[in-house]
């Protein structure tokens, strides 16, 4: 058990893990007889959020992060024989570049069940930033044993106070850029023929970076192609969206007024109902009226009748008297 091996470990786990897994390590070396691996176990510090998702980029995308260090080492190479404008699309190349490593980063986390904030997820971009820009902090990067975010601007060297466990030990896989983290970069003198190389290495590298820089600008240009296609259907949507509001808004306008009519139709239909309920009220009443007037004409014609019988059987009674 080594010191080395044990700080891989630990800045593998999740953070929330790393204190419990420490203490056990710690014990385990002290209950082995090693009280000074024990010690330094203990002082091994717990990585930030940032830190540690750096840490799992350098162990589970170790080609990826490789890839953009590398790049990084040609831009710092070639940036000395570049156009500002030409600088300028390079910056923004990295910057798209940094932030696609940094938003998988934090899908990596997640993934693994660790929790990434927005600003947690920047100080990755950042870190990976720095570690383009300086060979140092590449180096620190490469550890795997991160303690904290890192800023550079390419203009002054990293920071990288306690930024890395065992800043001295070979970085994971072996591979060290630069000098070791922390110390000088400074090359050693070069003969001619070997400056005429790296600066026909350093023209390579150039073209190569132009190359990307177009590249980028056509990815851009057809982005903004797509866009402006994108902001036409959007103004054809929100025309279309209009009319539909305008043609919406007449209907309701035709359904109220039909509403109202329908309403005036029923409020005359209930009243010409009123009236003809009235009307055959009437009606009922004038037909009752008929037949009581009826049958007392009936019976008036009966009564004159019988009233002319009773006249005529008297006037034969007066002419038999007589």
């Amino acid at each position: 058990m080594d010191l080395v091996g044990i700080a891989d470990e630990l800045y593998g786990v999740l953070p929330g893990e790393f204190v419990k897994t420490r203490t056990a390590r710690s014990r385990e070396a002290r209950a082995s007889g090693d009280r000074e691996l024990a010690q330094d176990i203990g002082e091994l510090t717990k990585p930030s959020v940032s830190a540690w998702v750096v840490n799992q980029l350098v162990r589970q995308r170790a080609e990826l992060v490789e890839q953009v260090l590398e790049l990084g080492e040609e831009l710092r190479e070639a940036q000395g024989s570049l156009a500002r404008d030409e600088l300028r699309e390079l910056g923004a190349q990295r910057q798209q570049l940094t932030a696609a490593v940094a938003a998988q980063g934090a899908a990596l986390g997640e993934h693994l069940g660790q929790r990434v904030s927005a600003a947690a997820r920047a100080e990755v971009q950042q870190t990976m930033h720095a570690a383009m820009a300086d060979p140092a902090a590449a180096d620190a990067v490469r550890t795997g044993r991160m303690l904290r975010g890192i800023a550079s601007t390419g203009l002054e060297p990293a920071d990288l106070t306690d930024a890395v466990a065992l800043p001295d030990e070979t970085p994971r896989g072996g591979k060290r850029a630069t000098a070791p983290v922390g110390r000088s970069t400074a090359s050693p003198p070069r003969d001619e023929l070997k400056a005429k190389r790296e600066l026909k290495e350093a023209e390579r590298r150039r073209r190569e970076a132009k190359r990307r820089v177009a590249d980028a600008e056509r990815v851009a240009r057809e982005a903004s192609r797509r866009a402006d296609k994108a902001g036409d259907r959007r103004e054809d949507a929100a025309r279309r969206a209009d009319e539909a509001e305008a043609h919406g808004a007449r209907l309701a306008r035709e359904r109220d007024s039909l509403q109202r009519r329908l309403e005036e139709l029923q409020h005359r239909l209930e009243q010409l109902e009123h009236e003809a309920r009235e009307a055959d009220e009437a009606a009922s009443a004038a037909g009752r009226e008929r037949s009581d007037a009826e049958r007392e004409a009936s019976e008036a014609e009966r009564a004159a009748a019988d009233a002319a019988d009773e006249l005529r059987r008297a006037r034969e009674a007066l002419d038999g008297i007589t």
